[in-house]
């Protein structure tokens, strides 16, 4: 009886039952068991499905795993190509230009301020069958101004943003938060994560800034920071990233990425104190000030990521697949003031840096880890021509940057199975995708000491359509996959 037991039938039986990650070791062991694994489609989905860094979505059931794959295909090869599906197209009259203050994208959704009002869209994905829709709500910030145009307070609604009325998870729709700085003209930047909101304050006149996290549903305050801000993420459901920046007497700035516990305990008398309150420290390389023409010494920094992996899923909305979150590209940009068309960007990945962080929790690490003794956490450093509006939108493990001055669009892919994947194959999509696989060493010019790259990536250039702008109007073109 055992005899006659095909043994390919069991081999098949048993890749059924691999974890992704095994499955693909599984390729390396022979040809026989790698060609076994591509002539599967249900396999070839799930590696490829891996390979492009994308998870399965709540309507992928609804369709057999042949036209799964063949979707799939084509919305890598639409990626790599940059062949748009569709062109979303609206236009603002110029003195409603002039007053867009502020915008946003974020879950497949682009919101942006104008006067008194945020407009939002589902921008649409016509090869995962996501249609546009459009909504209107009021702004969630309310600045309070009191006595003599100086003290001021916030009110802070949690609003449905289907509905424009109080969350139905919110104990109470408005959080009401006094700061301690006084000022006249504020800047502020929100960041919601499960079930934590985040909101940084600054007094543009004084530069500081107060960071202060809450739990959106219960109202709680969970944690203040106070310091020079220049910008934060959320790492994980409860520890953020501050960066932070500090002159020194011999014109040279020290620049840092500070974790915070947003769950641990407050410290009464220092519960604003970046030094007790964070878990730990990631020291930069020393900036050079006044190495541009017209700097004025200041340096500030900017930090993106994709925060999509940061949300539960939507439910409003079904879809094939869609990016994992299970890791994120991070992308650090320090800059002088004025901006100048050159940044540099430091680009790491999410979970290596979580890794240290763990390492210091256990006593592997210092708390305070100066520049060039957490270099085993890759990064890749870069010299980009960007636009006077630093711009870099992080999708998954993409960095998608608008050129300086021309229609091109540059995509770098750190995934480090997406590169390996890609660089197996020879069709049509690969030869359009140039590689850095090596270790690199530069000042750059603008550090103190040299900085080593390690990261390796794959860099896709795109030409975007040229746009007509009237006079008396601005253009906003969105080209969607």
């Amino acid at each position: 009886m055992l005899g006659s037991i095909n043994p390919t039938e069991i081999i098949w039986i048993i890749l059924q039952e691999l974890d992704i990650r095994s499955l693909i070791k599984c390729r390396e062991i022979s040809r026989y068991i790698l060609n076994l694994i591509d002539s599967s489609v249900l396999l070839n989905y799930e590696v490829e499905l891996y390979a492009a860094n994308l998870v399965e979505g709540p309507s992928s059931l609804s369709a057999t795993t042949s036209a799964r794959l063949k979707l799939l295909r084509e919305h890598q090869k639409a990626w790599k190509l940059m062949n748009w599906k569709e062109k979303v197209h609206f236009t603002l009259p110029r003195e409603d230009y002039t007053s867009l203050s502020a915008w946003e994208f974020r879950g497949g959704v682009l919101a942006f301020g104008e006067q008194r009002q945020l407009c939002f869209i589902q921008l649409p994905s016509p090869l995962r069958g996501i249609a546009r829709k459009d909504w209107d709500l009021l702004v969630i910030i309310e600045h309070v101004v009191g006595q003599h145009d100086v003290q001021t307070s916030f009110r802070i609604h949690m609003l449905s943003l289907a509905t424009g009325i109080q969350h139905p998870l919110a104990k109470k729709q408005t959080i009401a938060y006094l700061p301690n700085q006084l000022g006249t003209m504020w800047w502020y930047v929100v960041r919601i994560c499960y079930d934590h909101v985040a909101v940084m304050f600054q007094v543009l006149e004084e530069g500081t800034c107060e960071l202060v996290v809450w739990n959106w549903k219960t109202r709680e305050l969970k944690k203040r920071v106070s310091g020079d801000i220049g910008a934060y993420i959320f790492l994980t459901k409860t520890l953020v990233m501050l960066g932070m920046t500090e002159e020194q007497d011999n014109e040279r700035f020290i620049w840092s990425i500070e974790v915070v516990d947003i769950e641990a305990p407050n410290v009464p008398e220092c519960a604003e104190n970046i030094e007790a309150t964070r878990l730990c420290s990631f020291q930069f390389p020393q900036i050079q000030s006044g190495l541009d023409e017209g700097d004025d010494g200041d340096v500030d920094l900017t930090i993106y990521t994709d925060y999509d992996t940061l949300s539960p899923p939507r439910k409003d909305i079904s879809y094939p697949f869609c990016t994992d979150n299970e890791d994120a590209l991070i992308a650090i940009t320090p800059f002088s003031i004025p901006i100048t068309p050159t940044s540099i960007t430091f680009f790491l990945i999410r979970s290596h840096l979580l890794a240290a962080v763990q390492d210091v929790v256990e006593g592997k690490r210092s708390k305070i880890l100066q520049w060039g003794k957490w270099e085993d956490v890759e990064l890749r450093i870069m010299r980009v021509h960007t636009p006077m509006e630093w711009f870099c939108y992080i999708h998954g493990m993409k960095a998608i940057i608008p050129s300086y001055n021309t229609q091109e669009v540059f995509i770098y892919d750190f995934c480090p199975r997406s590169i390996k994947r890609n660089q197996l194959r020879d069709t049509e999509e690969t030869m359009n995708v140039e590689y850095d696989m090596e270790a690199s060493e530069d000042d750059f010019e603008y550090f103190a000491e040299p900085v080593k790259s390690t990261l390796p990536y794959m860099k896709t250039t795109g030409i975007l359509p040229e746009m007509t702008n009237r006079a008396d109007s601005a253009e906003f073109v969105i080209y969607c996959i």
